[in-house]
């Protein structure tokens, strides 16, 4: 499909979330405000097609104090809500929509409101129940095995849960295992773990 109706879709749920309570970020990015620390996240992922554009919806959450330390530790610069912190597939919570397809004859409004209720009814009670980072360390540990970012938001969520020494002993135990790894892993880890493990937590020498 044209890259025009393409954006069109992204607006068109974008416009239905913020009708539902979501706060718009940025173009095309929306978010629940939850707490000073917690933003609930969605990811349409967009795939495009010859005949349609198909969203494939993750929901989730954005811990800002994880995700903003590890962008500083990293030296990148942090943009809040833009990448989640933890997230799975909509479908896992709501079978029946685990994807919507957008052709040029549908209704853009009106298939886009019934993925934002969708999101809304399933969505933010989950968002919600995971937005705590005790409540987070359990699943982010899960996950620490897929790189993606994983590792980093572990050790950080431990850290900032005063579990210091169980981070650190963390951090180094992988960097020892990624030392046998490809230089891409190796080195895209010590950019976080470098820092990391100079950093003392407030209170500590």
């Amino acid at each position: 499909m044209k890259s025009i109706f393409v954006s069109s879709v992204k607006s068109a749920c974008e416009a239905a979330l913020v009708a539902r309570g979501f706060r718009r970020l940025r173009q095309h990015e929306v978010a629940l405000d939850i707490s000073s620390d917690f933003l609930g996240w969605v990811g349409l992922n967009i795939g495009n097609y010859a005949t349609h554009v198909r969203v494939n919806p993750f929901v989730g959450v954005h811990c800002i104090p994880i995700m903003r330390t590890i962008a500083s530790l990293e030296m990148d610069k942090y943009q809040i809500g833009s990448v989640a912190t933890y997230a799975i597939h909509l479908g896992d919570l709501c079978p029946t929509e685990k994807v919507l397809d957008f052709s040029s004859e549908s209704d853009l409004s009106s298939e886009a409101s019934r993925l934002a209720e969708a999101i809304k009814q399933y969505g933010e009670p989950y968002m919600r129940s995971i937005a705590s980072i005790p409540t987070l360390l359990p699943l982010l540990k899960d996950r620490t095995n897929t790189l993606g970012g994983f590792p980093e938001r572990y050790a950080m969520a431990l850290r900032l849960n005063n579990q210091d020494d169980e981070a650190r002993a963390f951090v180094i135990a992988r960097q020892q295992e990624y030392s046998k790894r490809e230089r891409a892993v190796r080195e895209s880890f010590d950019r976080f773990a470098i820092p990391f493990l100079e950093q003392r937590p407030r209170g500590q020498g």
